[in-house]
């Protein structure tokens, strides 16, 4: 597929109209570049579910949450020492760091069944879909 003056292939604009059976013609050509992106940001579900679960290989982001520690001192295991209004991040593999990076400035990484228990029942912490971001299909 080629693509128009601004980079747009004929199924990157089918993505952002939404139009799934379109969708579905053109990804026999194979063109997948960006459309999952278009058609998410567009608000047509349906179409990014079609460009996102045939293939399988949907490209997951890291993930991290902001949490007052005094929220995190809850836990039993948690280590002493840590500032009560400190803001941490509860990063997807479940570590807690002092920055938003993963794997910078480490607070906590004792990673156990008990402490995932804790973050997704008390805290309710869970790393959303693309589709939980998105307000609903247009």
């Amino acid at each position: 597929m080629t693509a128009d003056e601004h980079g747009w292939t004929d199924l990157d604009r089918a993505a952002g109209r939404g139009d799934t059976a379109e969708v579905q013609r053109l990804l026999a050509d194979g063109d997948r570049r960006s459309a999952y992106d278009i058609a998410l940001a567009a608000g047509h579900l349906e179409t990014a579910r079609v460009l996102r679960d045939p293939a399988g290989d949907y490209e997951w982001r890291p993930y991290c949450r902001a949490y007052r520690l005094a929220e995190l001192r809850a836990f039993a295991g948690w280590p002493s020492g840590q500032g009560e209004d400190a803001v941490v991040y509860l990063h997807d593999d479940f570590r807690v760091t002092a920055t938003a990076w993963p794997g910078e400035d480490v607070l906590f990484d004792a990673v156990t069944d008990e402490w995932r228990a804790f973050c997704t029942g008390t805290l309710g912490f869970r790393v959303p879909d693309d589709f939980d971001l998105v307000a609903g299909d247009r």
